[in-house]
This record gives C-alpha cells, structure tokens and sequence, in this order.
C-alpha cells in the first residue's frame, strides 16, 4: 500500500508473468540456508542492460518464513582471517506492499554512486513476493504455506534476516520506505548490538497513519474490506499473463515506469500476497501510533530523514512535528516533487542524494 498510492486500486485486477523464467539452487553465503538464485539484466523487451549493473534475486527461507532478496554488487565475503569485504552494505527495507523488486533501480544507482565498491540489497516484507515451488514445498511440510504476517512479524523477520544473513561485522546503512522507515526505528530500538552505521528514513510513515489523509481512506478498506478484495483478486488471478500484462500498461498509460516497477506489481497477483500485504496494513493502521522519540533521540546523529512536500501518508505536519522535536536533528523536506511511491519514478534521483548524504560517513570507516 505505502510503496505506491496507487496500489490499492490494482487489487481488482490483479496480474502476474513470471518474471524469471529460471531459478537454480544453491547455499546462501553466510547463513548457509539453500536458495534459489536468479539474475536478472534483460528488460521486459527483450533488450539486454549491459549498462546497468547485474540484479541477483534469492528466494531464502528466514526463520520459516519465505523471504525473498535482490542483491546489487554481490555478496559479503569472509576470509579465512576474518576480514570482511566489503566493509558497508546498503540495506533497503520497503514499504508495503514489500516487493524488493521495486527497488532494483535504487539499489543499482546507489551501487554505482559509490564507484561499485558498496553492495546495495532490497529485502522482502514476508509473504509478499513471489515464491518459487522449491520453497512452496518447503512451507507446505511445515504447514505455513497459507500464513499471513502482522507487522510485528514483519519486524521480527527483519531481526532473524540481519542476524542470519548479514555477518556481525559489516556496518549497515539501513534505508527504509514508508512502513519500512518504521521498521527500522523499531530495529535499533530491539538490537542494541546493531552494527548501525546511518538510518535513512525515505517518506516515513513513523506516527498516526490512520490520521493521515490517505489513512482515512484506505485505512477503513484494509481494515474492514480486505476480504472482498482479497476474494476479488482470485478473479484476476486467472486471466492469462498477456491480459495481465496488457492492464498493467494501461494502469500506468501516459507514466515513464521501470521495468522493475512492472516486474513488482506483476507478483502482486497472488490472492495469498494481496492478503499478506492488506493484513499488514491493517496492523499498520492498529499499531502505529506515537513516534519513538526516545530511540530517534538516542541514535539522532545516525537518522536522516526526508518528508514530502505532499505527501497523503507523512503530511507535512509530520515533517514540522519531527523539526520541533529534533531542531538538531537531520530532518529534510523534499523541494523536487518527489511523490511517496518515489520508486515508481524518481529512484536514480532519491539514489544519488542519499549517496550525497552518506558519502562521508562512509569515507571513515573505509
């Protein structure tokens, strides 16, 4: 939902096309958990993007739940010394609905800004990806294949996702989207050992979103309405992948969108992803409430954070609220008519600030 304004309207007419037409298996490197792998460089034409680089897509189980992962730049690596190379890595937690896929084109920028030396992952939210039948089959032996996740889950999972998968000593840039931003504040609060080394906070959904213009709105829809759309969404569950296809075009006639962005919403076909994603965001609604001042003012010089100018999910008076807060604080408002769903749009543009205000901090500690 938070990920782009539009995505509820998508529910009742649902799409998929399988968007790797391939996956082979192998071990993760670190938390040794077995995955398939794909990578991706080829547009949704066919054309080869040479230019950009490579996206390697993992399908991993994290703590029985199916997680899926976009890496830029590789992985990290251990050497029988213990040095770990490279030392930083990007991590981006989404918005909701938590596909990575719409960050590909944010992660490869960032991946580039930094003279390709820094990785830049995008880790699904549970339960909202597309799941290859290896892990279905997985799920199904455990009895979990039909499990939705709150968003205390969705927390949780990204707790056993950093402890698993990230090794101790790489110091972390976490950037979050919308929920995302809430996440993370969430994260640092938990994990006292986190190797934190900033907190990018993209569009932050952190207080009242049931207050919020658009939380008004789509808020009574997730709540009260989430099985009708849910039961809707079977309906376009079977239409072929052309006509699928064909009405994503439409959807976005006349809009510049990556081929990422039309890979992500293709997965959102799935009545049991569309039910994961309304679920969360029922919760959303429920549970976020006061900011956390305390964690934010605790780790303050980590955080940055950027608000919209207009933005239906973090109004403007969130932004004024957080600046009377933390005067001190590093709290930015967007001048250049970025919209929420910057990922649809604007993620080479969002890329290269946060890798302007990153850039330093990343210079001491390399």
């Amino acid at each position: 939902m938070h990920a782009f304004r539009r995505g509820i309207g998508l529910i009742s007419r649902t799409w998929t096309i399988n968007i790797y037409s391939s996956y082979r298996m192998r071990s993760c490197a670190v938390c040794g958990e077995e995955v398939s792998m794909a990578t991706s460089s080829i547009s949704s034409s066919g054309v080869s993007c040479e230019e950009d680089p490579p996206v390697m897509t993992e399908n991993i189980l994290v703590d029985s739940m199916p997680t899926r992962i976009i890496k830029v730049g590789g992985e990290i690596s251990k050497t029988k010394d213990g040095v770990i190379s490279p030392k930083v890595l990007f991590l981006v937690i989404p918005g909701n609905p938590g596909v990575p896929e719409f960050y590909e084109v944010f992660c490869q920028t960032l991946y580039k800004a930094s003279g390709y030396t820094i990785p830049a992952w995008a880790v699904s939210h549970a339960g909202h990806s597309e799941v290859p039948h290896s892990i279905q089959e997985k799920l199904r032996a455990t009895d979990r294949d039909d499990e939705i996740y709150n968003l205390q889950q969705q927390i949780e999972h990204k707790m056993a996702f950093i402890e698993d998968c990230i090794p101790p000593g790489v110091k972390l840039i976490l950037i979050g989207h919308s929920v995302g931003c809430y996440i993370i504040v969430d994260l640092i609060r938990r994990m006292p050992k986190l190797n934190l080394l900033r907190a990018v906070l993209l569009f932050p959904t952190v207080e009242h979103i049931w207050d919020t213009p658009n939380g008004r709105t789509i808020g009574n829809m997730v709540v009260y309405l989430r099985w009708a759309a849910v039961a809707l969404s079977h309906i376009g569950y079977y239409l072929s992948d052309w006509v699928k296809w064909r009405l994503i075009q439409w959807w976005f006639k006349g809009r510049k969108i990556p081929d990422c962005a039309f890979h992500a919403i293709q997965q959102l076909t799935d009545p049991a992803r569309i039910h994961n994603s309304m679920y969360m965001a029922a919760t959303e609604m429920e549970e976020i409430l006061d900011a956390d001042v305390s964690t934010i003012q605790d780790h303050l010089e980590k955080f940055t954070m950027y608000y919209g100018s207009k933005d239906n999910w973090a109004p403007r008076s969130h932004y004024e609220s957080m600046r009377r807060r933390f005067p001190e604080g590093d709290i930015r408002l967007c001048r250049r008519g970025m919209q929420h769903a910057f990922c649809l749009d604007s993620s080479e543009l969002m890329a290269d600030m946060v890798w302007n205000w990153m850039s330093s901090s990343i210079q001491e500690v390399q």
